[in-house]
């Protein structure tokens, strides 16, 4: 059994109009409250959908945020995982072309990437 009931404006106890926009023209919604010097509460029929589209739309915007924060999230931890990826194959790189330095021409330096050649590190010493 539900807490509401479609009453007409005959049916009504005063005020007998719509708590929002004051109409007695359409069918009034009563949630069975009253307010001691103002009488009984009923919205009308418009006033409840206009009413719920609001509460509706609202609802569906949060929800869309939501699914966009979480979404976004999601992206950050794949990006992270990615620059994880990418820096242990880059250290694999390195250490394999350390370790084969003579077919590369010189030592290759994780922090540069640069090629550094045995004439450079000659001059160096």
């Amino acid at each position: 059994m539900s807490r509401f009931f479609v009453i007409s404006s005959s049916q009504a106890v005063q005020p007998c109009c719509c708590v929002v926009c004051g109409t007695i023209d359409r069918p009034l919604i009563d949630f069975g409250v009253s307010i001691r010097g103002y009488g009984a509460i009923y919205f009308c029929s418009a006033c409840v959908v206009e009413a719920s589209s609001v509460a509706t739309s609202n609802d569906v915007a949060f929800r869309e945020l939501q699914y966009a924060k979480d979404l976004l999230q999601d992206v950050k931890k794949e990006g992270e995982e990615f620059v994880a990826q990418y820096s242990r194959l880059a250290s694999s790189i390195v250490r394999s072309a350390n370790k084969h330095a003579e077919y590369f021409g010189g030592m290759v330096t994780s922090k540069t990437s640069e090629v550094k050649s045995s004439d450079d590190e000659a001059k160096n010493v």
